[in-house]
């Protein structure tokens, strides 16, 4: 006599759903593999018994990672554009005539703003499913 292991369409096993058969067949939404001992949520792969998530945990999970990613390239964004926001990039040395600060000023500002928005891009209505990356000044 063999066990057999109930799973739901979507591959959730079904606590208390064991049959015992002498059948060599195995009927559908039944396997012969018993699922691991402390399992959280066992989900039949076809294969394996794996810890499953239902359509809720995955959607979180898949958000979160999108979140992940979309911050770990506003992080590169923002380094990448340190250079270009370097005081010695912006004022050469050496060059200390008048106006130079607001010339200064007025390679800094796009800059400023563009860092900014890239630090906002958290805060962006429907982030993570959909940001708008702003434009690096030229």
């Amino acid at each position: 006599m063999k066990t057999l292991y109930q799973y739901e369409i979507d591959g959730f096993y079904v606590p208390g759903g064991e049959i015992f058969t002498e059948e060599a067949d195995i009927p559908a939404g039944y396997t012969d593999i018993a699922p691991p001992n402390g399992l959280y949520r066992g989900q039949w792969t076809g294969q394996a018994w794996i810890e499953g998530m239902d359509g809720k945990e995955l959607a979180i999970l898949l958000l979160s990672k999108a979140a992940a990613d979309i911050r770990s390239r506003r992080d590169t964004l923002l380094a990448e554009s340190d250079k270009d926001v370097a005081l010695d990039r912006v004022w050469p040395a050496g060059q200390a005539e008048s106006g130079v600060l607001e010339e200064i000023a007025a390679k800094l500002t796009p800059w400023a703003q563009y860092r900014q928005a890239l630090r906002d891009v958290p805060q962006q209505p429907g982030f993570p499913r959909a940001v708008t990356w702003p434009v690096r000044p030229a």
